[in-house]
């Protein structure tokens, strides 16, 4: 070892004492950190669809959230009826506000993340324009399984 190389050491041994408290602190607040529940970018899927023991037929409510660049819509899917595009949808923290479409209520209704975004709770006149629906549906993590029976 060179006796420049040797100098250099005690400087960068200090150098990394100092850094260490400050890397310690960062990571210890990235691990308290809540987690996002909603990805910026990708697909996110919350349902109670249920299919029908005996007929078949699909019950419950499905959404789709699609953020995709700058623009966030989503895909409403209830029972067997066609599935409706709904844009645009304002998505705030753990907030998405959007209005349903006719021929259903037509109405403005605001969802809530629960539970670390496992669980969209709706609020609103989701059906008709007369009800106070209060619709919880959870996130779909695994595609590959089957919708449960009723």
């Amino acid at each position: 070892m060179n006796k420049s190389s040797g100098e250099r050491m005690p400087q960068v041994k200090a150098k990394w004492r100092a850094l260490v408290p400050t890397l310690v602190l960062l990571a210890a607040a990235h691990a308290h950190a809540a987690p996002e529940a909603l990805p910026r970018h990708g697909v996110v899927m919350f349902s109670n669809l249920c299919v029908g023991e005996r007929s078949g037929d699909l019950h419950g409510l499905r959404i789709t959230l699609r953020r995709i660049g700058d623009v966030d819509d989503l895909m409403f899917e209830l029972e067997n009826e066609p599935p409706q595009r709904i844009w645009p949808v304002r998505v705030e923290g753990d907030k998405l506000s959007f209005t349903i479409p006719k021929p259903y209520s037509g109405a403005a209704v605001v969802a809530r993340l629960l539970r670390h975004g496992e669980t969209l709770q709706l609020d609103g006149p989701v059906v008709n324009a007369d009800s106070k629906d209060q619709i919880e549906l959870r996130r779909i993590t695994n595609f590959a399984r089957g919708l449960p029976n009723c």
